[in-house]
């Protein structure tokens, strides 16, 4: 029986990680293969997924819940980003430009908070996660 020899190509990441990225094999189809590593590498650099957009469920109170019209919570749709876990996230900056138009004159003065910590605007927000937006508030 004769043994099959297949040439095989490994593509490497520029970030140096220690397993390549895709192999291929000349039996591989070569169109899929540059897919694959244009994706790996995308993901591997936590760019945004073109297109891909992820929902977060985001609490209210005070203000933010009378502005719109006594709601206990809303669903945003924000811009997803890959981290290198391939775990969809967006932060709390990309969140805060995507609020709905009736809590767009709140935004500046707004606290975010994530998983009951406030959280600042580099901040990942993962779909799982618990935000609040906390209105400023004064009282004695």
């Amino acid at each position: 029986m004769a043994s099959r020899r297949c040439a095989a190509l490994e593509f490497r990441s520029p970030w140096k990680t220690a397993k390549p990225l895709v192999t291929v094999t000349a039996t591989q189809n070569l169109t899929l293969a540059f897919r694959d590593i244009s994706r790996a590498v995308t993901l591997q650099a936590g760019a945004s997924v073109a297109g891909k957009n992820m929902q977060v469920r985001v609490l209210l109170f005070a203000a933010c819940r009378r502005a719109v019209l006594d709601q206990d919570a809303i669903t945003v749709e924000v811009p997803a980003e890959r981290d290198d876990r391939d775990h969809e996230y967006c932060t709390v900056a990309a969140l805060r430009q995507h609020l709905p138009d009736e809590l767009r004159p709140l935004g500046p003065h707004l606290a975010v908070a994530v998983n009951l910590e406030y959280a600042e605007d580099w901040k990942r927000v993962y779909g799982q996660d618990e935000v609040a937006l906390i209105p400023p508030v004064s009282g004695g």
